[in-house]
């Protein structure tokens, strides 16, 4: 299963039959998961309207101690000392 990222608006087939056509739009991400679709999004990158995406999953762990920390630094801290004193006149 691949994915694309559509680069240039275009028509295309949204269905298995290609009775049905939309626009995909730029930006959109497709998802493949038939054989048509394939077809389609082979027929989009060989024209430079789509590229294929590759993710990868970053390798992070999360410790308790992390977390702990990051909670503790986003308190408020208190402030200390008298509140000033406002002087109106009127």
């Amino acid at each position: 299963m691949a994915t694309y990222k559509i680069i240039v608006p275009k028509v295309g087939s949204m269905d298995e039959t290609g009775n049905t056509v939309g626009l995909y739009t730029a930006g959109q991400i497709v998802h493949v998961e038939h054989k048509w679709q394939q077809t389609v999004m082979d027929a989009f990158s060989s024209h430079g309207w789509a590229m294929e995406v590759k993710t990868v999953e970053p390798d992070v762990t999360v410790t308790t101690e992390a977390v702990l920390t990051l909670s503790s630094e986003d308190k408020p801290k208190p402030k200390r000392g008298r509140p000033r004193k406002i002087d109106i006149d009127i």
